[in-house]
């Protein structure tokens, strides 16, 4: 199974309706993180739709989150900052919105008390093409505009992060939990074959030193030996079937041909449909003569 690819979702700071993500906020949801808990599934810009099959279906599920403190640019200053990763699993649908260029940012949404405990937890991740810039914007005319955002959320006191970008990698073919092998196919024809580059092996070889008064031991060539025998085997089989697909079709040609021939032969000899055989001429006195 492959390590799961995390991402950049969050950062402790400003919210996108002029409130703070604490540090906490994001330490909270790492720990309380849970998909057999609460499974956080990715929309579409914060927006949830009732009937499955329109605009604005899920497109992935959150598989995996932790929190790291990270340095943070700001200005000619760098400041130390904890974040929010994220590893997600995307739809097919997803991935063709990305391969598009389109919705390349990703905003999560944050819950004050999950389960009673008092602690943050992530309920919902969106993608967007807010620029995690937005937040300059945004977070002055939300702040100016209170319930801007509220329709958008699961409660009122949620948190909306600003945007930031999802990288192209997360995108790529193999997804965390992907099996490249599932039926074992590969790793079986690969053990057989490695059976044939796979040089013998001496006891010296293997840093082994034989007993005392016992002469080395001969190169261990029975895996080569037993692969040989088997395709051996194998190529007899197939030249015993070509050899018999072959007579079948030689002896079948020459049926054909055959039947064809004799049928050609009482085809020629047969007279055609309005011939009428007339009585052979004798020549006798029983000639009935023509009366002119």
């Amino acid at each position: 199974m492959a390590d799961p690819r995390f991402f950049r979702v969050a950062v402790e700071g400003d919210t996108t309706d002029g409130r703070k993500i604490t540090r906490q906020d994001i330490l909270d949801c790492a720990e309380t993180f849970n998909p057999q808990l609460y499974g956080v599934r990715i929309n579409l810009e914060h927006y949830r739709s009732i009937v499955p099959g329109g605009p604005f279906d899920m497109l992935g599920d959150v598989s995996a989150v932790k929190a790291e403190e990270i340095d943070l640019p700001v200005g000619n200053v760098t400041q130390k900052a904890m974040a929010l990763f994220a590893a997600i699993t995307p739809l097919p649908a997803f991935v063709d919105i990305n391969k598009k260029k389109q919705k390349v940012f990703s905003s999560i949404e944050i819950g004050q008390n999950c389960r009673g405990t008092g602690k943050a937890y992530l309920v919902g991740m969106a993608a967007t093409d807010s620029p995690a810039s937005f937040g300059t914007e945004a977070l002055e005319f939300a702040a100016k505009t209170p319930g801007f955002y509220s329709n958008r959320k699961l409660a009122a006191d949620n948190l909306l992060c600003q945007a930031h970008e999802i990288p192209q990698e997360i995108f790529a073919a193999e997804q965390p939990g992907a099996e490249p092998d599932p039926t074992g196919i590969l790793a079986s024809a690969k053990a057989f074959f490695d059976r044939f580059t796979k040089a013998p092996e001496t006891v010296q070889q293997q840093g082994q030193t034989p007993p005392q008064g016992q002469s080395p031991a001969a190169p261990a060539t029975a895996p080569q030996g037993d692969a040989m025998a088997a395709f051996g085997m194998m190529f007899a089989q197939m030249s015993t079937t070509l050899d018999k697909i072959a007579t079948d079709s030689t002896a079948g040609l020459a049926k054909l041909t055959a039947d064809l021939a004799a049928l050609t032969t009482k085809v020629d000899a047969a007279p055609a449909g309005n011939f009428t055989q007339r009585q052979p001429a004798t020549g006798g006195a029983a000639t009935v003569r023509t009366d002119c």
